[in-house]
């Protein structure tokens, strides 16, 4: 299953492969019926992302300045066409959030404050970070959206992410 930092390049490539001949919720639409495998969100029943959930991604890189939504089309800016070139996604996703949270007060020094900021028993989850974040402009952000920005900063290496693994008791198989 493909990750939101790799349906961000695939949306990107679609993009200019459509060459600007969609508005945003045509093109929304039109990819939600194509059933690309990046899109893929269970394979045992086969339900892929949603044209909703495909438009609020546009709406991501529109704001990430990737992409330009026009009334009528929609097309990769020089951001999103430097992005597809090369080995230019990882550097350019990155640059693209930093200068996205800096609109709302946030540069990556302090989110590594906040987290150097929490202290046990608790730990540096996504929503620690955002309370702990010294913004003034935070909320006008939202949590949701700075979880999703903070994922992003971890699929190009710029923060560390660790996963707890927690055990439980496995149900007994039906014979």
């Amino acid at each position: 299953m493909a990750r939101t930092y790799d349906r961000i390049r695939v949306l990107l490539e679609e993009t200019r492969k459509a060459g600007g001949n969609h508005s945003g919720p045509e093109f929304a639409t039109y990819l939600a019926s194509r059933k690309m495998p990046a899109f893929l969100v269970d394979s045992e029943s086969e339900r892929y992302l949603s044209r909703e959930a495909i438009s609020r991604l546009l709406r991501l890189l529109a704001n990430l300045s990737l992409i330009e939504v026009g009334d009528s089309e929609i097309v990769l800016t020089a951001r999103g066409r430097h992005a597809l070139q090369g080995q230019n996604y990882n550097p350019t996703v990155t640059t693209a959030v930093l200068d996205y949270l800096s609109e709302y007060e946030i540069k990556l020094s302090s989110i590594y404050d906040a987290i150097e900021a929490v202290r046990r028993p608790d730990v540096p989850e996504s929503e620690k970070i955002f309370d702990k974040l010294d913004s003034g402009r935070k909320d006008d952000l939202g949590f949701e959206r700075f979880r999703m920005l903070l994922y992003l900063l971890y699929c190009t290496e710029k923060i560390d992410r660790r996963i707890k693994v927690i055990y439980g008791k496995r149900a007994r198989a039906e014979t």
